[in-house]
């Protein structure tokens, strides 16, 4: 006869102490929060997709709470009931968001600064990304930097022109042509908007 597992409870969850040696506390279904010697409180779900039993992670108690951890668990099964990997899921995600977050007009800028900082005198690598980090990054940093368009550019360069900056404007348009030349050499887009 085999064994009874009863659902878990906040109440267990909040008493639960981990020990000199890993183990678990079962929910049900696959679900089941991993304590380690650490101090760790892990969710993990067990499922088997063609024939291979695998374990998902999907965080950590209390951050993800018992009812988010059962949500998912769902979420989970019906994956795997139309044959999706949830692990696959998980990592295409991930590095769709990895993908996005370096491409950011931001991200390319500093990486770029980066790259080129050791060519220029510290006062000079230093004006160059504050004047991006004040006049550029508020308006178009959070943007991937090949959906950035010519006209969302200059309404950020139009900005610093209004307050009677027009010389800084145009060095912060050089500037973006520079993030922009270096963008395309490393494949993160195709066009140097800022020469528009």
């Amino acid at each position: 006869m085999p064994r009874r597992v009863f659902p878990l409870s906040d109440m267990q969850l909040q008493k639960a102490k981990t020990g000199a040696v890993p183990y678990r506390l079962t929910d049900g279904k696959g679900l089941y929060l991993l304590l380690t010697p650490g101090g760790g409180k892990l969710w993990r779900i067990d499922y088997t997709i063609h024939k291979t039993r695998k374990t998902l992670s999907i965080g950590a108690y209390p951050e993800l709470s018992l009812a988010d951890a059962r949500d998912r668990l769902r979420i989970a099964r019906e994956m795997v009931a139309k044959g999706i990997d949830p692990n696959t899921a998980k990592k295409t995600v991930i590095d769709a968001v990895k993908k996005i977050t370096e491409n950011t007009f931001e991200a390319v800028a500093r990486e770029w600064h980066g790259k080129f900082l050791k060519t220029w005198c510290t006062k000079h690598g230093f004006h160059k990304l504050q004047r991006l980090e004040s006049n550029i990054f508020p308006w178009i940093g959070a943007k991937e930097i090949s959906e950035i368009t010519p006209s969302e550019l200059l309404t950020a360069l139009r900005r610093i022109e209004a307050r009677g900056a027009s010389d800084l404007a145009h060095r912060i348009r050089t500037t973006c042509v520079q993030v922009y030349a270096y963008a395309i050499a490393t494949d993160k887009c195709q066009r140097n908007i800022a020469h528009d």
